[in-house]
C-alpha cells in the first residue's frame, strides 16, 4: 500500500510540473511573440550612420585626424494611408556627435581641434505630386546632459550612433553619452517660410544633438515616396593659442563662444568647395594650406591670444525617404 500511494503521489506531481512547465511555456511563447512583434514594429533605420573625418597639415598633407562626425536619422519607412481624406504622419529623429583628437604643441602654441555653428537641418525635396500639402511639424532639440527622458524613436537613434560610433570612430567619444531636451537660446528652430523643412541651430555646439519631429500630410493625401534630405553641419578647426601649454582640451580655455573669436586665414591657402544633397543648394569646401609647423611663425592672432582656424565643413547629408501606400 505504502508504494502504491508513494507512487501516486509520485505522478501527481509529475502531473503537476508538467502542467506549470505547459504554462511557463505558453507564458514564454506569448513573451517571445510580443517582442517578435515589438521588433517588426520598430523604428527604421532611414540612412546612416555614415561619418565624415576632417584632417588637418601638421607636418605633412592631411597627416593629423582633428575631427569626426557621424550621423543617423530614424523614423517611418513605410506609412499607411486608409483613405485620401484622412490627414497622416510620418515621424523621424536624427542624433548626430561629434568627436575631437587631443590639441598639438608646436614651440609656445597650442593647436586644439573644436568645430562651431552645429546645425540639424531637414527638408523635403520631392513628393508623389506637386500639389501635396506637407509640413515640418512638433520639432524638438535635444544636447548633452547627465541624464534624460527621450521619445522611443529618439533612444532608438541614439543606440543606433552609439553602437556605430564605438565601432568606427577612433577618437574620443562624448561624454557623457545622453541627451536631453534644450531650451532656447541654447538649441533655437527655424522653420522654412514654406514649411517643407527646418533648422535646429545648436548655439553652444554640444558634442551631441538630436531632434525629433513630425511631416504632416493633409488631404488629399498621395502615395508614394516622400524624398526628405537630412544635413548635419557645422565648422571644424583648430584653436590656435599662444603661451598656454597646459591646455589640452577646449574645456581647459575659459572662453566666450567659439563663434565670437576672431578666423584667420592662413597665407598659401586654397578652398576646394562643392554642392551636396540633392536639391543641389548645402555646400561642403575644404581647406588646404601649408602644414602648421612651417607656417607657426606666421599665425599672429588679432586682438587676443586665441583664434579660429577653419580646415573644412562638416556635412553629412542623409536620405530619410519614407513611403504612403494605401
Amino acid at each position: 500500500m505504502n508504494a502504491i500511494y508513494i507512487s501516486e503521489t509520485a505522478r501527481k506531481a509529475v502531473r503537476e510540473m508538467r502542467a506549470k512547465n505547459k504554462y511557463l511555456f505558453g507564458l514564454f511563447l506569448l513573451v517571445t511573440l510580443t517582442l517578435i512583434a515589438s521588433t517588426a514594429c520598430a523604428w527604421d533605420v532611414l540612412d546612416g550612420p555614415n561619418k565624415q573625418e576632417v584632417y588637418s597639415d601638421w607636418q605633412s598633407p592631411n597627416d593629423w585626424k582633428i575631427v569626426e562626425a557621424y550621423a543617423v536619422v530614424v523614423g517611418d519607412k513605410y506609412v499607411y494611408s486608409p483613405h485620401p481624406n484622412t490627414p497622416i504622419s510620418a515621424r523621424q529623429a536624427v542624433t548626430y556627435g561629434i568627436s575631437y583628437d587631443k590639441a598639438r604643441y608646436f614651440l609656445t602654441t597650442t593647436f586644439i581641434p573644436c568645430s562651431r555653428y552645429h546645425k540639424i537641418k531637414v527638408r523635403v525635396v520631392s513628393t508623389p505630386s506637386s500639389n501635396v500639402y506637407i509640413r515640418f511639424s512638433d520639432p524638438f532639440g535635444f544636447s548633452n546632459s547627465q541624464t534624460s527622458t527621450l521619445p522611443d524613436e529618439l533612444k532608438y537613434a541614439l543606440d543606433t550612433l552609439w553602437n556605430f560610433a564605438t565601432k568606427y570612430v577612433g577618437l574620443p567619444l562624448p561624454s557623457p553619452w545622453g541627451l536631453i531636451l534644450g531650451n532656447s537660446p541654447e538649441i533655437t528652430i527655424d522653420r522654412d517660410s514654406d514649411l517643407k523643412g527646418g533648422q535646429f541651430n545648436y548655439n553652444r555646439d554640444p558634442r551631441l544633438m538630436g531632434t525629433d519631429y513630425y511631416w504632416l500630410i493633409s488631404t488629399e493625401v498621395k502615395t508614394g515616396w516622400y524624398l526628405v534630405d537630412v544635413y548635419n553641419k557645422a565648422e571644424a578647426g583648430l584653436l590656435i593659442s599662444y603661451y598656454t601649454p597646459y591646455a589640452s582640451k577646449i574645456e581647459d580655455f575659459k572662453l566666450p563662444e567659439i563663434k565670437k573669436l576672431p578666423e584667420i586665414n592662413l597665407p598659401n591657402s586654397t578652398i576646394l568647395s562643392m554642392s551636396t544633397g540633392r536639391a543641389g543648394n548645402e555646400y561642403y569646401s575644404d581647406v588646404v594650406h601649408e602644414p602648421l609647423t612651417k607656417l607657426q611663425q606666421k599665425i599672429k592672432p588679432t586682438g587676443t591670444t586665441v583664434v579660429f582656424l577653419k580646415e573644412a565643413d562638416i556635412n553629412i547629408v542623409l536620405w530619410a525617404d519614407f513611403k504612403v501606400y494605401r
